[in-house]
């Protein structure tokens, strides 16, 4: 006997937005269940619909896995622009030909828990045919899981799988967004142009290493939305993904973040060596040995500003770092 799976890709990727997972990571799993499910099935076919400009990548990684992606046409109709596509129609059509032309198929798995399938599912039963739901326990529709056989959610298919509520329930949020702020003040303060990228690596600078998955966030710049949908943050240039704080982010910073370890490096130069302005930038660029952010000019620069060592009034300023480098 044979089992035939359709998946709805759409209904799939946009309820995997919920856990701190990628969705070829997950299919993986869901392979593995699936045909650990079915072990003696003498044919295991698998089809998933999708709108391939809207789920390109994970698209091209099914198809490396041998299964067959077939395209739903997709438009944004609406005010909201929602994207609709014609996903459901065609997999109901498709199933009903497999019913019609493939009596040895006596199981159908149903990769969704969209409510427009309970009337397929009941054509199933009709004929006698097995089903087996998999879907999100949060998006898994009541009578569908009552009509079905078998019904499987996201957590039996991946154990260690975690949501994003999860995640975010054990962190201290309030504490990272008020470091982020803090530190996105000091990029504008080093005269950067803030952008996703700038502000993670701020991030790692600080914690040693930032894994956004674990605070919470599927990717970077679902933490950047979350700044912004607070209104923290707002895109100056969106195509660009440039960023500035606004004067709520501002205000909730309070002060621009200050590089403890550092600053008191700086402190410690300036008075005992008598260092200061570009000579005292180029010691620390230098006793630094850093590249990226904290190798840069504009770090060093700011990092003496706040140690009040930068070149005072009346003091020598035409000497610039570069220059000084030279001399250590």
């Amino acid at each position: 006997m044979a089992v035939h799976i359709f998946i709805d890709l759409e209904n799939l990727v946009k309820s995997l937005e919920r856990y701190i997972v990628a969705p070829s990571e997950f299919f993986d799993k869901l392979d593995v269940f699936i045909r650990n499910m079915f072990p003696m099935r003498e044919s295991i076919y698998m089809r998933a619909y999708a709108s391939w400009g809207l789920h390109s990548t994970i698209v091209n990684y099914l198809h490396m896995k041998g299964v067959d992606v077939v395209y739903a046409y997709a438009a944004k109709r609406g005010e909201n622009k929602a994207v609709k596509n014609l996903a459901d129609m065609k997999i109901a059509v498709d199933v009903f030909d497999s019913l019609m032309e493939h009596p040895e198929v006596d199981t159908y798995v149903l990769v969704t828990g969209d409510l427009d399938f309970l009337p397929l599912v009941f054509l199933l039963k009709k004929y006698g045919k097995k089903v087996v739901i998999i879907s999100d326990e949060m998006a898994l529709a009541g009578p569908l899981a009552s009509a079905s056989d078998l019904v499987f959610t996201y957590k039996d298919v991946d154990p260690d799988i975690k949501s994003i509520l999860q995640i975010q329930e054990q962190v201290d949020m309030t504490s990272l967004i008020e470091v982020t702020l803090k530190l996105a003040y000091m990029a504008e303060e080093m005269g950067y142009q803030l952008s996703p990228s700038i502000l993670k690596e701020l991030l790692a600078l600080h914690f040693g290493s930032f894994q956004e998955r674990e605070w919470g966030f599927p990717n970077f710049k679902a933490f950047v939305d979350m700044l912004e949908r607070h209104g923290y943050v707002e895109f100056t240039d969106r195509a660009k993904m440039l960023l500035r704080l606004t004067p709520l982010g501002k205000e909730t910073a309070g002060a621009p973040y200050i590089p403890e370890e550092d600053y008191q490096l700086a402190k410690q130069l300036c008075e005992k060596d008598h260092l200061k302005g570009g000579k005292l930038i180029a010691k620390l660029r230098k006793l630094s040995g850093k590249q990226g952010i904290k190798g840069g000019k504009a770090y060093w620069a700011y990092i003496v500003k706040m140690a009040g060592c930068d070149v005072e009034e009346g003091e020598e300023s035409d000497e610039t770092s570069e220059e000084a480098d030279k001399k250590f």
